[in-house]
């Protein structure tokens, strides 16, 4: 009877090992899926808060190059007026500058070229 006993004892001490093992693991599972959830919101935010930031930099950027690009606009009609006075007409079509002075000369460029070309020379 004392044998029978303690085999219950025993068996009954390993069904609780074997439950507290599972629960263990399915704690340490719980735990870590929700850290692991919390990092990565974390990451999202942080990445989030990132993109508005750099988002706020450039529109200062396209600002400032709107503001840039009105002062180099009122520079050229500047310039282009002082020359007219003067005889010397410049205009401007896409990326091709076309200067005529007062004796008929005729000067073609590209904007982004590296020389001058006569027109009619091509």
């Amino acid at each position: 009877m004392i044998a029978v006993m303690q085999s219950l004892s025993a068996f009954a001490g390993l069904i609780s090992m074997v439950l507290l093992l599972i629960l263990a693991v399915v704690a340490g599972r719980y735990m870590a899926k929700t850290n692991i959830n919390t990092v990565a919101s974390e990451a999202q935010k942080s990445a989030i808060d990132a993109m508005h930031e750099e988002m706020g930099i450039l529109r200062n950027k396209v600002d400032d190059l709107k503001k840039e690009n009105i002062r180099l606009q009122f520079i050229m009609e500047t310039i282009s007026a002082a020359l007219k006075t003067m005889g010397i007409i410049v205009s401007i079509d896409g990326d091709m500058v076309k200067i005529k002075d007062n004796k008929d000369n005729n000067i073609t460029t590209r904007i982004h070229g590296t020389g001058w070309v006569k027109e009619g020379d091509s």
